[in-house]
C-alpha cells in the first residue's frame, strides 16, 4: 500500500506554531497565509470553501493537492515493473475510509510512506498512528526528502531517537529510492531479513541497524510511467511529469543537487514519448513539468518547444525557468507551445546578492525574461529569499524596486532557511552565521528583521499581487481558471484576501472584516458560473498606499529625533527591571496624576539617556498618540507639566498602519528608518503592557493607585562611546551601564 500526500491540518499546523514566540520568523511568515474567518482559521483556498458552505452552493472541494501525487505513479510504476503488487492511497485525509476498509482485507503486508514536501514530523506520525490501529502487524516503510534529510543532519545516535519518534519499522535513505524500495519487498515477500541493505535503517529489537550508505540511481528513460496502471481510477485534469533529475547549478543557499546528484536529461525524442502518452490518457488540459531547470540546456529546450507546437497537444502546461538561459524568441516558442505560466526564482534583484549566493542569472535577465513573457501573455511568478548572509536594507529595497517596476504577475518573499546541508553552511564563520532553521544572525542581519521586511513587501508592494504561502501554489491559479474562474477574478479575488490579512493584523483577529473583503469572497465563491472577467477594485492596494504614507510620517520623526544623524544608540538588551518613580517635587498636589508622572518619566529618561529630545507613544484603551518633545532637561518640572498637558490634548490617535509599524523596532529597521533611542511607551492603568518585548523599551506603567512605575530591558554603551568615531576607537574600553 503506497500513500501519497498528508496535508495535514491547516488549523492543527497553526496551533503548533502558535507555541512559538511572537517575534519567530516561522510564526510571522505563516501569519501572512491565513484569516480567521468564521471562527477557525483557512487559508486562501479554504477560504472559498467556506463562503461557498455559508451560501449553500455544491462542496466543490477545492484543493492545492487536488491530482495523482506523482511518486505514487513513479513508485507504483517501478514495483509493477519488477512483479510487486501494489495498491494507493492518494490523498490519506480524503481516503482514511478507504484505507482502513483495506489495511482490516488482510491483503496488504506492507505500507510504504512517502514524505515529499513534508518538513515536519507530524504527517508521518499521523499516518503511523492510523495505520497501526487497523493494522498492528503491518511494516511499516518510510523513504522520501524528509527521511533523507534527517539521515544527512544527524549522527546515528541522534537519528535512531528521531527514527524511533516517527514510528516506522524500515527507513530507506536514497535520493531515489525507488530500486531500494524493490529490494526491502521481495525481501518481506520472501520472508527474508532486511536488515544490512544498503541504504535502509532497520529496528532489531533493541537498535537500529543501518545499511550502507550507497548511490543509487534509475534511468529516467527506463522507468517512464504507465498511466495505464491508474486510469481505472482515474487520473483527472492535472498531471505533474519529469523530464531531467537533479540540477546543473550550485546555488549557496540549496542543497538539491548535492542530493540528487549528477544532472541528467531525457532526449527530445523521450520527452515527446512522455508527451503522447499524456496525450493519450484522454482527461489532462493541466501539465505541470518538475524538472527545477526544464529550459536547460537551452538547445534541447527548443527542439521540445518546437516539437510541442508540431504535435499539438491538447494541454497546456506551467513549469520552472532560468532566465539567463533563455531569450524573447524561445519566449515566444514557449507561448506558441501552450505554455501559461512559469515560475521564476529569482531570489534577489541585486547584483551583489545574487552574486553571494552564487546564481548565475543577474537582474538584467530577470527584467527582460518578465517583459518579454508579459508580451506573449505568459504569468509569471517572482520568488524572493529574504536575509540570505550579506543582505542589507539597501539590497531588499532593490528587490522592492524591481517588483514594483517590473511587475510580476505574482511574487512572494520568504525569509531565508538556513540549512546547515546547504553550501552556505561552510561559510558560516565568514559570515558569522549564527543559529539555524527560521532562528538565525549573521553580520548583516537577523531572522526578526527578515521577517518584517517580508512582512513589508506584502504590506507595500501595489504593482503585484502577493501569492500566499500555504495552500496556495502559482499551480493554484491554474486550478481555479480550470474550474471556470478567470485570471484577473483570480488576481481580485487574493487582492480581497490580502486586504483580509492586512486588516486583521492591523485591527486583531476579532475584529469583524470589512463587507467589501466579504462581499469579495463571496462573489468569487460563484464556481463556475462565473464569467467573464470583472474589474473590482483594489482592495489590498489601498492599504499598501497607507503603508507607504506611514513610513513617511515615521521617517520624518526620525529625523526630528537625531537632527545630528548619529545613528541608533549602540545598546544591548538586558534582563527587564523595575523603577518606581518618586513625584515631581515642581507640581502641586491635585494637579492631573497622569502628567505629572508622565512628567517624572521624561526626567528619569532624561538622565538615564542624557538627551533632551524624545518621543513617546501613548497608548490609551481608545488607540494610542505619538508625541515628540525637546529641551526635557533644560525645562522645569511645573513648565514641562503644562507642555505635556497641551501636547496630549492636542496630539490626534494615530492611524492603524502607524501603530503597526511603531509595535516592533524591527518593523521600523524594515522601512530603512533607525531611531537614535527607542520610542518611549506610556501605557495607561486600563491598558496591559507587553509581557515581554524582544525590542529595545522604556514604558511607564501608570496606576490607578497614583504610582508609576518604569519597565526597561536595555544595557548601553557609556556615553563619550556614542558617536561612530569614538565606538570603533575606545572598542575596548566600552562600559555596560544597566539601566535602573
Amino acid at each position: 500500500m503506497i500513500i501519497g500526500f498528508n496535508d495535514f491540518s491547516f488549523d492543527d499546523y497553526c496551533q503548533m506554531l502558535d507555541q512559538l514566540a511572537p517575534e519567530a520568523a516561522a510564526k510571522r511568515d505563516l501569519r501572512l497565509a491565513f484569516i480567521n474567518y468564521e471562527g477557525s482559521r483557512f487559508h486562501a483556498l479554504g477560504v472559498l470553501n467556506k463562503t461557498r458552505e455559508l451560501q449553500g452552493l455544491a462542496d466543490l472541494d477545492l484543493n492545492n493537492a487536488d491530482f495523482l501525487w506523482p511518486v505514487v505513479m513513479v513508485l507504483g510504476t517501478y514495483l509493477d515493473k519488477h512483479g510487486i503488487a501494489f495498491d494507493y492511497v492518494n490523498l490519506f485525509q480524503k481516503e482514511k475510509d478507504v484505507l482502513a476498509q483495506k489495511l482490516t482485507s488482510g491483503t496488504i503486508n506492507a505500507v510504504v510512506i512517502t514524505t515529499t514536501l513534508y518538513v515536519m514530523p507530524h504527517p508521518v506520525q499521523e499516518i503511523v498512528d492510523f495505520v497501526r490501529s487497523f493494522a498492528p502487524e503491518v511494516q511499516i516503510i518510510i523513504g522520501g526528502p524528509y527521511i533523507s534529510g534527517l539521515f544527512k543532519a544527524h549522527d546515528r545516535e541522534l537519528l535512531g531517537d528521531y527514527l524511533s519518534v516517527l514510528g516506522g519499522d524500515i527507513y530507506i535513505n536514497s535520493n531515489e529510492g525507488e530500486d531500494t524500495l524493490r529490494q526491502v519487498l521481495e525481501a518481506l515477500n520472501q520472508n527474508r531479513s532486511v536488515i544490512g541493505l544498503s541504504r535502509t535503517a532497520v529496528w532489531d529489537g533493541d537498535t537500529w541497524v543501518f545499511g550502507a550508505d550507497e548511490p543509487e540511481y534509475n534511468e529516467l528513460k527506463e522507468n517512464f510511467v504507465n498511466y495505464k496502471l491508474f486510469e481505472p481510477r482515474g487520473i483527472g485534469r492535472f498531471l505533474s511529469t519529469r523530464t531531467a533529475k537533479s540540477c546543473p547549478y550550485s546555488c549557496a543557499f540549496c542543497g538539491f543537487p548535492q542530493r540528487a546528484g549528477k544532472y541528467r536529461y531525457l532526449s527530445t525524442r523521450d520527452v515527446e514519448r512522455e508527451l503522447d502518452a499524456v496525450k493519450a490518457i484522454g482527461t489532462v488540459d493541466t501539465l505541470t513539468f518538475l524538472d527545477d531547470t526544464f529550459n536547460v540546456p537551452k538547445q534541447r529546450f527548443r527542439e521540445i518547444m518546437q516539437m510541442m507546437i508540431d504535435n499539438q497537444y491538447n494541454f497546456k502546461w506551467n513549469s520552472f525557468y532560468r532566465s539567463d538561459q533563455g531569450d524573447p524568441e524561445t519566449i515566444e516558442l514557449m507561448a506558441r507551445a501552450g505554455c501559461e505560466g512559469v515560475f521564476l526564482g529569482i531570489e534577489s534583484a541585486s547584483d551583489k546578492m545574487l552574486a553571494l549566493m552564487r546564481k548565475t542569472s543577474r537582474r538584467k535577465n530577470y527584467e527582460q525574461a518578465i517583459s518579454a513573457f508579459r508580451s506573449v501573455g505568459i504569468a509569471t511568478h517572482a520568488s524572493f529569499i529574504i536575509g540570505f548572509p550579506g543582505e542589507t536594507i539597501d539590497t531588499v529595497q532593490e528587490s522592492l524596486d524591481f517588483i514594483e517596476t517590473f511587475r510580476p504577475d505574482t511574487f512572494r518573499a520568504q525569509v531565508w532557511y538556513c540549512d546547515p546541508l546547504t553550501p552556505i553552511w561552510n561559510d558560516r564563520e565568514k559570515y558569522g552565521i549564527t543559529g539555524s532553521g527560521f532562528d538565525w544572525a549573521h553580520d548583516t542581519m537577523d531572522s526578526e528583521l527578515a521577517a518584517s521586511i517580508t512582512e513589508r513587501f506584502f504590506l507595500t508592494a501595489q504593482n503585484s499581487t502577493w501569492l500566499p504561502q500555504f495552500g496556495f501554489e502559482q499551480w493554484s491559479l491554474f486550478y481555479l481558471h480550470r474550474q471556470g474562474m478567470e485570471q484577473s477574478n483570480i488576481l481580485g479575488y487574493l487582492d480581497g484576501f490580502n486586504a483580509a490579512v492586512k486588516h486583521q493584523l492591523l485591527h486583531g483577529d476579532e475584529v469583524e472584516l470589512p463587507a467589501s473583503i466579504v462581499d469579495r469572497f463571496r462573489f468569487n465563491a460563484h464556481l463556475p458560473a462565473q464569467s467573464p472577467a470583472v474589474p473590482q477594485s483594489r482592495l489590498s492596494m489601498e492599504s499598501a498606499t497607507h503603508f507607504k504614507a506611514a513610513e513617511a510620517r515615521l521617517r520624518a520623526v526620525a529625523a526630528w529625533l537625531d537632527p545630528q544623524n548619529i545613528g541608533a544608540m549602540p545598546v544591548h538588551t538586558g534582563e527587564q527591571t523595575q523603577t518606581a518613580l518618586s513625584w515631581p517635587e515642581g507640581i502641586v498636589n491635585g494637579s492631573d496624576p497622569d502628567v505629572g508622572w508622565i512628567v517624572a518619566f521624561l526626567k528619569h529618561a532624561s538622565s538615564i539617556l542624557q538627551g533632551s529630545r524624545f518621543v513617546w507613544q501613548h497608548v490609551v484603551k481608545e488607540g494610542s498618540r505619538l508625541i515628540a518633545i525637546d529641551d526635557v532637561d533644560r525645562c522645569s518640572e511645573a513648565a514641562l507639566y503644562d507642555r505635556v498637558a497641551t501636547l496630549l490634548a492636542q496630539a490626534p490617535l494615530l492611524d492603524s498602519h502607524d501603530n503597526y509599524l511603531l509595535s516592533r523596532n524591527s518593523r521600523l529597521g524594515a522601512c530603512g528608518i533607525v531611531l537614535c533611542q527607542p520610542v518611549l511607551r506610556v501605557f495607561a492603568d486600563d491598558v496591559v503592557a507587553p509581557s515581554s518585548d524582544s525590542r529595545l523599551y522604556m514604558h511607564l506603567l501608570l496606576s490607578g493607585s497614583g504610582q508609576g512605575r518604569v519597565l526597561s530591558n536595555f544595557v548601553r554603551w557609556a556615553p563619550e562611546l556614542h558617536t561612530a568615531d569614538a565606538q570603533s576607537s575606545l572598542a575596548e574600553q566600552a562600559v555596560f551601564v544597566r539601566v535602573q
